[in-house]
């Protein structure tokens, strides 16, 4: 029977979630530079039905329960999440697996969200851009054959990168409304392309309706535009009008904002 080590409320782990992460002990997969090798001991106290049900009661509030590990015993995994699902509780569940393929015995029913991959120190943690783990939202496709539902693992894995840059920054979207390609083209040759990006081609009959939308609430006419939000908080504004080039002025603010994430990091 597997045993964790200690269970915790978290709000990284599982994006949009308020997550119970159930620290499962005994891991098979001994990853070089692993933040969490002691879980590779058999210690820790049984996680039983009844134990998991407890923990549930003990953590009001939570929206998703995660297994944090469990690749010795697969098959245990899936009862455990089947157990909460008969449960009818109003809880998803996560399973972190550190195997590169989904195991045979994990029915994908029974689950809100996998993630899968080993630690790769070199690769870095779901955080970083060039990590090899995918984090999946399992995502119901419909009823087929014998009224067997189908079911397809859609990675945002996109959304740790945004989401650390919030946490950092306090950005979660920038919104960019260009009429010449070139325009963005500085920018992906500036700072790279990230999640929090959203180009807008006013030109383009796909874009020019949006574009109108953004910037008409704004009192803006010309391009480029550029609006930065907090969720929905507005946190910058960039308008053509002013005769400033919005693109530098969105590069350099971006840049200033990097230095100073910099220089907190390295106090610390």
């Amino acid at each position: 029977m597997l045993k964790y080590v200690d269970a915790k409320v978290v709000f990284q782990e599982v994006p949009d979630e308020i997550t119970l992460a159930i620290n499962i002990s005994n891991c098979p997969c001994h990853c070089k530079g692993c933040h969490s090798s002691y879980l590779a001991e058999d210690i820790g106290t049984k996680l039983t039905f009844e134990e998991l049900l407890r923990l549930y009661s003990r953590n009001a509030g939570v929206t998703c329960i995660s297994f944090m590990g469990g690749d010795s015993d697969p098959a245990y995994i899936n009862k455990l999440a089947e157990v909460l699902k008969e449960g009818e509780l109003p809880v998803r569940t996560a399973w972190y697996s550190g195997r590169q393929e989904l195991d045979k015995n994990i029915n994908l029913e029974n689950f809100g969200y996998i993630k899968l991959g080993p630690y790769i120190e070199e690769l870095g943690p779901l955080s970083n851009k060039l990590t090899n783990q995918r984090f999946y939202k399992v995502i119901r496709l419909g009823e087929i054959l014998d009224e067997n539902p189908a079911y397809h693992l859609e990675d945002i894995t996109y959304k740790f990168w945004k989401n650390l840059f919030k946490l950092r920054v306090n950005m979660t979207d920038i919104f960019v409304i260009y009429n010449d390609e070139s325009q963005i083209k500085r920018i992906e040759n500036t700072l790279g392309v990230s999640p929090i990006f959203h180009f807008i081609d006013s030109m383009s009959k796909k874009g020019k309706k949006k574009a109108w939308e953004i910037k008409s609430h704004w009192a803006a006419r010309l391009d480029p535009f550029v609006l930065i939000k907090d969720e929905d908080k507005v946190v910058k504004v960039f308008y053509s009008e002013t005769g400033e080039d919005v693109i530098e002025s969105l590069i350099d603010y971006l840049h200033d904002r990097e230095s100073v994430i910099k220089q907190l990091d390295h106090d610390i």
